[in-house]
């Protein structure tokens, strides 16, 4: 375990990461299925006081400041306080399609702006699937998210492998933003 991941820990304890979190609430009685994820598990809460009253499907992503106070259905995305169902996790990947790759540059773009340096590559967890399509060669951050779903890893893998990457790489990506923030300021 690195440092960074030692101090959030003892920080954040039991909402240092997704994982975590999830361990911690079905120790405290909450039905959690697989592959829940809480996008980020330090500004999102679950209703403990009965925990007999809560069950979080399988595959279920939480947005962030969420509050879950009621059974939230496998297969959805659910955000708000109280937490409700924005969607289904397939209109969820249909959405993500259309947008990801503007997404990704908007944020890389965003990222340079404020803070005068291009992002690491490990932010782009969400986001790799615009510049990689090789799982052999994944960095361990990014495998690691294969593991966050319920269900067929194998397939999951197979269709990254196959899939069309839209950019040829993390440092084309970079490349990118840099002539479309060139291009902003003329």
């Amino acid at each position: 375990m690195d440092v960074k991941r030692i101090i959030k820990r003892l920080i954040y304890r039991y909402k240092a990461d997704s994982d975590t979190y999830v361990r911690w609430l079905v120790k405290k009685g909450v039905k959690i299925g697989e592959g829940v994820r809480f996008i980020t598990p330090k500004s999102s809460w679950v209703d403990i006081s009965r925990p007999w009253l809560v069950s979080i499907g399988d595959n279920v992503i939480i947005g962030a400041n969420s509050l879950v106070k009621r059974d939230i259905p496998s297969g959805v995305v659910v955000a708000g306080n109280p937490a409700k169902v924005i969607c289904t996790l397939e209109e969820f990947i249909e959405k993500r399609k259309d947008t990801y790759i503007d997404e990704t540059k908007k944020m890389t773009k965003l990222y340079y702006k404020r803070y005068g340096k291009w992002p690491e590559k490990h932010i782009f967890y969400e986001n790799f699937w615009a510049f990689e399509n090789d799982y052999k060669n994944l960095e361990p951050y990014f495998k690691d998210v294969f593991n966050w779903t319920k269900g067929d890893k194998q397939r999951m893998i197979d269709n990254f492998n196959n899939h069309e990457k839209t950019i040829s790489s993390y440092e084309e990506l970079i490349e990118i933003c840099s002539r479309e923030i060139e291009n902003e300021e003329r």
